[in-house]
């Protein structure tokens, strides 16, 4: 069986405390095989540097990195690449879920796929919509985007299905949380189906 020694300083007078936690379940405090730092806190323990072996150094004074009961790690600052410190170039986001389209008041549609995936400032969205009805016959607002854009214009990425041929652009302008489709030849009145795909750029 393996011996157990604390040994105190041959030069401080500090104290050393190993105390309990306040439960009455048992814990354990097992060391590595290798020789190496196990804990090493300034003060009270708020400023880690350095956890079981060298490469792993923090000088945060606050929470960085939260471990909830369902195991997900969240990082308070996000992800920093190649000792990059600053913060704009951190990637501090990721989200995924869907986003509910409007058409104004008289314009209705069946809506499926209406998708959205934010990594960082990117947003990727989703959409495709049967049914149309009501829609007007010059410019059409598909609104409820989940972030708004930038403050650029961004172009979109769409498909449909008309009863007589129509060229359309459509295009988030700046700030905005509704796509714009601008008919150049035709109506989206003529509409029976229609796609949208887009990655755009948020500041949010």
């Amino acid at each position: 069986m393996s011996k157990i020694k604390i040994q105190g300083s041959a030069t401080g007078t500090g104290i050393l405390t190993i105390q309990a936690p306040t439960t009455s379940t048992d814990r354990t405090m097992t060391i590595p095989d290798s020789d190496g730092t196990l804990l090493t806190t300034t003060g009270d323990g708020s400023s880690l540097t350095g956890v079981g072996v060298d490469g792993i150094v923090s000088t945060a004074n606050a929470t960085a990195i939260t471990i909830d009961s369902s195991e997900h790690v969240s990082l308070a600052h996000g992800i920093g690449f190649n000792g990059d410190t600053a913060a704009a170039n951190a990637l501090d986001d990721y989200e995924e879920g869907t986003w509910t389209p409007t058409f104004g008041t008289s314009p209705s549609a069946t809506t499926y796929n209406t998708t959205y995936t934010k990594i960082g400032r990117l947003v990727h969205i989703t959409g495709y919509f049967s049914g149309l009805t009501s829609f007007p016959t010059s410019n059409l607002n598909i609104g409820g985007l989940p972030f708004s854009g930038n403050a650029d214009y961004q172009m979109a990425q769409v498909w449909y299905n008309a009863s007589i041929a129509v060229d359309a652009l459509v295009y988030l302008p700046g700030n905005s949380t509704s796509l714009t489709l601008r008919p150049v030849n035709g109506n989206p009145s003529n509409f029976t189906e229609l796609s949208v795909q887009m990655t755009y750029i948020t500041n949010q």
